[in-house]
C-alpha cells in the first residue's frame, strides 16, 4: 500500500529563497538520489511558498522582507519555504530509503547546513488525496 509523507523545510538564516530553492533542486535532491539509488521515493513533489521581499532593493533575505502571497492568516505564521510530498511503494521502500540516507548521515547533513535551518524539519505521513476538486 502506498505511503505519502509531507515536509515542510525552512532556510537558514542569512540566505535568500532563491538560493534556497536552487541548492535544493540543484545540490541537494541530485545528492540524495545519488545515495538513495533504487530507494528514492517513487514521486518527490515540491512545492515552494511564493515570497517577494517587500523591499526589492534591501539585503536583508530574512522573512521580515521576504513575506509570502498570504490571504488567510497572517504572513509571519509562514516560516517554512518548501511544502515536500514523497511518496514509497511501501513501509518496506521507505526503510530502505531511510537506510540509505542513514548510512550517509553526516554527508548529508553537511551539505543541508549549506541551505536549510536543520532545526526546522518536519515530516509526517498523510492520506489522501480525496475529492476531485472544490
Amino acid at each position: 500500500m502506498p505511503l505519502t509523507l509531507i515536509v515542510f523545510l525552512q532556510r537558514k538564516s542569512g540566505t535568500t529563497p532563491e538560493f534556497f530553492k536552487d541548492y535544493y533542486e540543484n545540490q541537494h535532491i541530485p545528492l540524495a538520489k545519488e545515495i538513495a539509488r533504487s530507494s528514492f521515493p517513487t514521486h518527490h513533489r515540491r512545492h515552494y511558498l511564493v515570497r517577494h521581499p517587500r523591499n526589492p532593493t534591501s539585503t536583508d533575505p530574512s522573512n521580515a522582507n521576504y513575506v509570502p502571497n498570504v490571504f488567510a492568516g497572517e504572513a509571519e505564521d509562514f516560516t517554512w519555504d518548501v511544502y515536500v510530498e514523497m511518496i514509497f511503494e511501501d513501509m518496506q521502500h521507505l526503510q530502505a530509503f531511510r537506510a540509505a540516507l542513514d548510512a550517509q548521515r553526516q554527508r548529508l547533513a553537511d551539505d543541508e547546513k549549506n541551505f536549510m535551518d536543520r532545526s526546522k524539519v518536519y515530516l509526517a505521513e498523510i492520506e489522501g488525496p480525496f475529492g476531485t476538486g472544490l
